[in-house]
């Protein structure tokens, strides 16, 4: 009875802090938001992923360059401005990372809050790759191996890895995006300076990692996240998930 209670209160307090004052910056801020994208050359800026917006974030979609383009605004002007600084560091110090992640067209910084501007990505979540024939489940489990030796080679942690993050081309490549939490040549979180958003961190991503510490090791989500898809479409995932925990331990928890 508790934990039912414990839930319901957990819903109404999502729905008076997040729902309700993002129907207040649909109706009264997004407008002003628009225009300002539209002046830095966007055009036909609408509204996209309402029921995504939270922590500051408001999502759009528009043209740019005769390219669809996805639009990020934040309110926080830091978050939009390490997601680009991430970008740039996997570009540079990874060209296998570097075709994993959008393209990106464009930043700007307002007066109050920051917006970019990327590719907008026509592939298949990974959430909506269920029991779908043409999904390679065995190459998807081998990118999320490549994907993690080469973020423990440049000393770069997502922080931000389910399957709403990352996508599955034709060919059965992963890609991932969502770059604002990340950090590169760091070992904690302490960037984060608006105390909301480092309280969203912690509570909320990476929830099996060494908190304690000062980590949140990408390594752990890719567990969760591999053996959820295994488990559901594999009948022999258990060996993925042991060959995936073997590997996440040796590269951080025995070597950190």
């Amino acid at each position: 009875m508790r934990s039912k209670i414990k839930k319901i209160l957990i819903k109404i307090n999502f729905l008076l802090t997040c729902k309700i004052p993002n129907l207040f910056k649909l109706v009264f801020i997004s407008p002003f938001i628009k225009k300002e994208i539209t002046r830095n050359g966007v055009k036909d800026v609408k509204v996209f992923r309402f029921k995504y917006w939270h922590l500051g974030y408001m999502y759009f979609k528009g043209i740019y360059k005769d390219n669809d383009v996805f639009i990020k605004y934040n309110s926080d002007k830091s978050i939009i401005i390490n997601e680009v600084f991430n970008i740039e560091f996997l570009n540079k110090n990874s060209s296998f990372l570097g075709k994993k992640i959008p393209f990106l067209f464009k930043h700007v910084e307002l007066r109050r809050g920051a917006f970019l501007v990327e590719e907008f990505w026509k592939y298949k979540c990974l959430s909506l790759c269920k029991n779908n024939s043409n999904v390679e489940y065995d190459c998807i489990y081998n990118e999320f191996i490549n994907i993690l030796k080469e973020f423990q080679r440049i000393n770069f942690m997502h922080l931000d890895i389910n399957d709403t993050n990352f996508y599955i081309t034709d060919n059965n490549d992963v890609m991932f995006l969502d770059l604002g939490f990340s950090l590169a040549n760091k070992n904690n979180f302490d960037f984060i300076n608006n105390n909301r958003i480092k309280k969203y961190v912690i509570n909320h991503l990476n929830e099996y990692s060494r908190l304690e510490a000062g980590y949140i090791d990408d390594a752990v989500s890719f567990i969760v996240l591999s053996s959820n898809l295994y488990n559901n479409f594999m009948k022999d995932y258990h060996k993925y998930w042991l060959n995936l925990n073997n590997l996440s331990n040796k590269l951080f928890f025995e070597n950190r």
